[in-house]
């Protein structure tokens, strides 16, 4: 078996989500199909995110074995040319022999878009307009409150029987506008995220900075006693892009 490691582009729209499932389409299936029907079926398909339904990715990175071993360009373009038009295969390489997408993390990069003015067509299924008002500063100063290591058990979905450990640490988050296509974008960086984590991030944020009445306290508190002190709403799937994902010693 050859191993390969790739970073791959995707937008979500119209699928749910990375992992396969029996009845919708996904973009490990369509992954699968495609393999299937060029150069046979990978062993092995593992992504470093499983990205949930109509979220986008610029750099996430897959692993898969394969018992064809073919120069890496010639194997991107086959894939490529038979892969839909909203997913690509950005680089693909011979994979060192203990990469795996979950392992050696070093940092993942997501970017949440929101505009306060409705967004040009071309961007649409690529942020979340809000429109009710939001005083940004304040919004800054509640994004630094999720800064540093603490429990996300109240910003993400955790079922009772799941065994997880909800203790993250977010290396860096910074909202910053982007003045050609009129919106915001949230960056935030950590070794690993619970599901739903940043949507959930991202809309308590929002939902402060549109409420100035409300103690940004309620964070803080919420953060520390590991329960929702407020019915905080999740971010729309649309605005969020998995950016890149970077590790300790390379995929190669």
């Amino acid at each position: 078996m050859t191993k390969y490691a790739a970073i791959i582009a995707y937008e979500g729209t119209a699928y749910y989500g990375w992992q396969a499932q029996p009845t919708v389409p996904s973009i490990e299936s369509t992954l699968k199909e495609v393999f299937q029907k060029t150069v046979g079926t990978p062993f092995c398909l593992v992504a470093a995110s499983r990205t949930d339904a109509g979220v986008h990715a610029l750099g996430q990175v897959i692993m898969f074995k394969h018992t064809i071993t073919m120069e890496t360009e010639r194997l991107k373009k086959i894939l490529n040319d038979s892969l839909p038009q909203d997913i690509l295969i950005k680089d693909l390489v011979y994979a060192r022999t203990d990469f795996h997408p979950w392992y050696d993390v070093k940092e993942k990069e997501y970017e949440y878009y929101f505009s306060l003015i409705r967004p040009l067509p071309e961007k649409s299924k690529f942020v979340w307009y809000c429109r009710s008002l939001i005083h940004i500063e304040r919004l800054k100063q509640a994004l630094t409150l999720f800064l540093g290591t603490h429990s996300f058990a109240a910003f993400a979905t955790v079922t009772k029987d799941q065994e997880i450990n909800t203790i993250k640490t977010v290396h860096s988050i910074d909202c910053s506008y982007i003045p050609e296509y009129t919106y915001w974008k949230i960056k935030i960086t950590a070794p690993s995220f619970l599901r739903h984590m940043i949507r959930r991030i991202v809309g308590a944020a929002i939902f402060m900075a549109q409420h100035q009445k409300l103690s940004l306290d309620f964070i803080a508190k919420t953060l520390a006693q590991k329960k929702r002190l407020i019915e905080f709403p999740t971010a729309p799937a649309q605005g969020l892009l998995l950016h890149s994902v970077t590790y300790h010693k390379g995929l190669e």
